[in-house]
């Protein structure tokens, strides 16, 4: 058997996933899922970092300036731009 061989029967066997119209919209919807959660998990993380800097004793503004651009910059990249 060589490759081209193979591709064709994957093709074959996997051709109504290839083309039915809701393919890949499972992957889509869990991906807005992820999207819709994370203001949730960002406020999460900043409650937690004021309870952690503040039983520490110290308060650094710098790093918690560099957490929160990190966490935006994920949520950007994520499809939210609004932000």
């Amino acid at each position: 058997m060589n490759q081209i061989y193979v591709w064709k029967l994957q093709l074959q066997d996997q051709a109504v996933q290839a083309f039915d119209a809701g393919a890949g919209r499972d992957g889509e919807a869990a991906r807005e899922l992820e999207v819709e959660k994370l203001p949730a998990k960002i406020g999460q993380l900043t409650v937690e970092w004021d309870f952690l800097s503040r039983r520490s004793g110290r308060r650094s503004r710098r790093i918690a300036e560099d957490c929160f651009t990190a966490i935006m910059k994920i949520y950007r990249s994520a499809g939210n731009a609004n932000c």
